[in-house]
This record gives structure tokens, C-alpha cells and sequence, in this order.
């Protein structure tokens, strides 16, 4: 009878906690011939404005427990993604002190050493090995003539001089880092990974779009971000307290209306909906504060130097991928000659629905907004782990 009882699918939840909204969306694991999930439930939470950074991991301890209630059960897997408002992020290059590798088991004992060295008093912390490093070269680079999926790939490493990991650290205030702890442990024990969003963007950017090269300006609710993807490495990134939550509360000012009025003013004003007059105004104050945007880009793009040529191809995506100002800023010419062998950006906004090659998954995703969320997905369905 077994034989022809269908499996019922796996039953998987991604969670992006950003800097202004948790967003979270509940999938069926999708099997052959299947090519894209099944969305069986979504939820957005959007912070207030009086919200303090700190307490949004309580927000999000609140957030699983709703959405585990909603499903009656909890998933099977649950991925977290933190953006780098959440917590500061870090690029770090460990060496291991013994540069042996017989198994996975070994390797992962390894980096938890390493990890267990570099945090000392540091709590708070969390690292994502980004890359294995084998005498100075990323492990994909060395193994590229042996075959995909080698049981036995480590016996071609036995004589490296130097293993080593690149490693994203994510360091965390105590109050949110206390709050992901318990969220972690309530019910026993849920099967939560964290991770940082940059991470899932990478897998997202050269997995799922097949882009090996790109610089990505993500204008996020709170903050932007810059990271810089290169031969299929995130080998740079940068981040700064600006994005578009600045712009909405600036008109806020300076018209004198609601928070929510200035984003539904800006909706307006993006989709020619204003009067002449109205629109003239609201234009020439944005010409004058997106100076405010162009400076900290500028600056952060100086830390890209080392880790150059910046690519042709740039992308943005975000919730303020589609502001004219901010578009303007990065399709012009003039800050990328000093950084890049490319005259002129060819910019690209990235959404959602670009990484299931155009499916909005049933609807339930789209615009650049949600351009994380899916990929968040995508990395769920497809990352497959270091060790």
C-alpha cells in the first residue's frame, strides 16, 4: 500500500529579519519534475517608527511563534536571514593551526577551533564560513579538474601548506543576540539556522541568475549595502545608515504630514500621479537630498579599492531600487572610472521574480523589494554546506 501513498512534501519556512520589516514565507520542498516551490502561507511585519533596533529580536521571537501557530506544526527547516542592520558584519581571513584534512568531521572541528579562538569574550557572535581557502586559493579553484560531487575530494588536499577560511562574522548587540537564543531554543529545540543575508545573496547572485560578476547596491528600508561579487566570490562588502525610510521621513518634514502619507506622497510622485505643481516641489527637494545618499557611497566605495576592478554590471534592488534619484546616482559615469575598467554601469534592478526565471511563486513575491525573500528560498532549497 506504501508504494502508492503519495509522500506528502517537505515542508520548509524562510524568515528575512531586515531593518525595518520581518518578512517570512512557509513552502513546500518542490520535487521532480517540479521545478519551483509552492507557497503555502506568507507574513510581513513592518516595525513601527518608534520601534528601537534592539528590541526587534524579541519582534521576530514573536513573529515564528504566530507563524508556527498559523501552520499547526513547525517546519521541518527554518532559515534565518540577518541583514546588516541587525547586526555589524565583518570579513576575516582564519588560518586553521593545522593544516590536515581527512573528513568533513575534521574540517568542521577545525573552523568551530578557529571560532571558539577569535571570539574570546564575544558572545554575541556568529560566523559563516564564506569560502575554504587552500594555500591561498579558493578550494573551488584547486579541486576545478575533479568531478562535481567526489566523495574523496579531501585525499587531492593532504599536502596543502595552509588551509584557511574566509569567514563573514555578524557581530550582534547582547539584547538581540539573547532574543535569537531563546527563539532558537523554545519548543525544544527548533531547526533554525541563521545567516547572513549577503551570504544568501551570493548563492542567490551566481546560483540562480548565473551572474559570476556584479557589484550589488542593495537600498534597503534602513540602510544600503555594497557588495562586490568576483569570479563567484563575495570578496568585499560595505554598509551605511541610509536608505529609503531617510527619504520618506525627510518629506515627512518637510510637508508636515504622517510617515505613511510621505510614502504613499513618494508612490505617487514615482507613478506620475502628482499635479504639476506638486510634483515640481517634491522633485526639487529630492534633487537636494539625495546628496545626502551620494556622499556615504562615494566614501564606501573606497573600501572596494583593494578588491578591484569593480565590474561593469551593477545591480540594485531593495526597497529603494526604483527611486529616481538614487537610480541616476549609480547609472552615471562619474563614480565608476576610478574603480573600474568600464567607462559606463550597466545597471540592472534586481526583484524577485528574476530568481525563479520570472515565476512570482503563485504571486506571493515580486518587485525588488522581495528580491531577499526569494532568494532567501532559493538558498534554502540549494546551498549545500562547507561540512
Amino acid at each position: 500500500l506504501s508504494r502508492f501513498t503519495k509522500r506528502k512534501p517537505e515542508v520548509y519556512a524562510a524568515v528575512d529579519m531586515g531593518s525595518h520589516a520581518i518578512k517570512g514565507v512557509v513552502f513546500a520542498v518542490p520535487e521532480p519534475p517540479e521545478t519551483t516551490p509552492r507557497v503555502l502561507k506568507k507574513i510581513v511585519y513592518k516595525f513601527p517608527q518608534s520601534l528601537r533596533m534592539e528590541k526587534s529580536g524579541h519582534r521576530l521571537h514573536e513573529f515564528l511563534f504566530s507563524l508556527i501557530k498559523s501552520l499547526e506544526k513547525v517546519p521541518s527547516k527554518i532559515i534565518i536571514a540577518l541583514s546588516p542592520n541587525v547586526g555589524e558584519y565583518t570579513l576575516v581571513y582564519w588560518k586553521a593551526v593545522q593544516p590536515k584534512i581527512t573528513t568533513a568531521i575534521e574540517l568542521r572541528k577545525q573552523f568551530q577551533n578557529l571560532f571558539e579562538i577569535n571570539r574570546g569574550q564575544d558572545k554575541a557572535l556568529i560566523a559563516y564560513p564564506l569560502e575554504l581557502m587552500i594555500n591561498g586559493y579558493p578550494v573551488s579553484r584547486v579541486l576545478a579538474g575533479i568531478p562535481n560531487g567526489s566523495r574523496d575530494w579531501y585525499k587531492h588536499l593532504q599536502g596543502a601548506e595552509e588551509v584557511a577560511f574566509r569567514t563573514m562574522l555578524v557581530h550582534l548587540p547582547d539584547e538581540i543576540s539573547a532574543d535569537l537564543k531563546d527563539t532558537k531554543e523554545s519548543l525544544g529545540g527548533m531547526p533554525i539556522e541563521f545567516v547572513p543575508r549577503l551570504a544568501v545573496y551570493k548563492e542567490s547572485i551566481v546560483g540562480a541568475l548565473k551572474i559570476p560578476d556584479l557589484f550589488l547596491v542593495e537600498v534597503g528600508g534602513e540602510e544600503t549595502t555594497l557588495a562586490l561579487i568576483k569570479n563567484k566570490e563575495l570578496v568585499q562588502f560595505r554598509s551605511f545608515p541610509l536608505g529609503s525610510r531617510h527619504f520618506f521621513r525627510s518629506i515627512a518634514r518637510r510637508f508636515d504630514v504622517s510617515f505613511e502619507a510621505a510614502e504613499d506622497l513618494k508612490r505617487q510622485y514615482g507613478q506620475e500621479l502628482l499635479g504639476k505643481a506638486k510634483s515640481s516641489q517634491l522633485r526639487e527637494f529630492l534633487l537636494k537630498k539625495v546628496g545626502e545618499w551620494e556622499r556615504p557611497f562615494l566614501e564606501e566605495l573606497k573600501a572596494f579599492y583593494p578588491s578591484g576592478p569593480i565590474p561593469a554590471d551593477v545591480a540594485l534592488t531593495g526597497e529603494g531600487a526604483l527611486m529616481p534619484e538614487i537610480t541616476a546616482i549609480v547609472k552615471s559615469s562619474g563614480w565608476l572610472g576610478e574603480f573600474s575598467y568600464a567607462q559606463v554601469p550597466k545597471v540592472r534592478v534586481l526583484a524577485a521574480e528574476n530568481v525563479f526565471t520570472g515565476d512570482t511563486l503563485g504571486g506571493s513575491l515580486r518587485e525588488s523589494q522581495e528580491f531577499a525573500l526569494a532568494s532567501l528560498i532559493f538558498y534554502s532549497l540549494h546551498y549545500n554546506p562547507m561540512f
